[in-house]
């Protein structure tokens, strides 16, 4: 484990200004085992660096040292308020990956982003190609991969996972994911208008 880690373990607990039984309690583990990942004896599992930052106010990319910005909804130079709600929705995508503990999800879900960054990349490097019905294709190919493991995920887990569960379970974001959520039906609903369907 990194040294770092262990580090911001304890620096974010002294700034919430908790000791570590309260912490331990909060995190649903032992204070012994809180101790252990403090001190850079054990190695915390992903669900729990998810849950770390999720309690702390941090990404779980801050906690491994990927990222230098401590991310509480305002991403690296700022932002606008359209970067903050991403950032908070994709923190819950994460928060939920980690709680699902899915392998196949994670990698489904690890293709369809990945896919998604590379195409906004793409358009990027060269603005002047409007359209690749290849690049759309292999979207759609990750999109229902994404959905065949999700179904196996949520019919393990036993729970739901609907806007409403979200917001209930994940209160911290929920604005964003309500806002998020608007803005998307609200263009598949101009969509549905402009082509007249339903």
């Amino acid at each position: 484990m990194k040294p770092d880690l262990a580090e911001k373990l304890q620096t974010l607990r002294a700034e919430k200004k908790v000791n570590q039984r309260q912490a331990s309690k909060d995190l649903g583990i032992s204070q012994a085992l809180l101790s252990h990942y403090e001190h850079g004896v054990r190695e915390p599992r992903l669900e729990f660096i998810v849950k770390a930052g999720e309690y702390y106010g941090v990404s779980a990319d801050y906690l491994l040292g990927r990222e230098e910005i401590r991310r509480g909804g305002t991403p690296a130079g700022g932002g606008s308020s359209e970067l903050e709600r991403l950032d908070e929705t994709l923190g819950l995508l994460f928060a939920v990956l980690g709680e699902l503990s899915h392998d196949g999800l994670c990698a489904a879900a690890a293709v369809y982003l990945g896919t998604v960054a590379v195409n906004i990349f793409e358009a990027l490097a060269q603005p002047e190609v409007s359209y690749d019905p290849m690049r759309d294709a292999a979207l759609k190919a990750a999109e229902a991969q994404v959905r065949a493991e999700a179904g196996r995920a949520v019919g393990a887990s036993g729970q739901e996972y609907t806007v409403e569960a979200l917001k209930s379970r994940h209160p911290e974001r929920s604005q964003a994911l309500s806002e998020i959520n608007d803005k998307v039906s609200e263009t598949v609903n101009r969509l549905k208008m402009s082509c007249d369907i339903g």
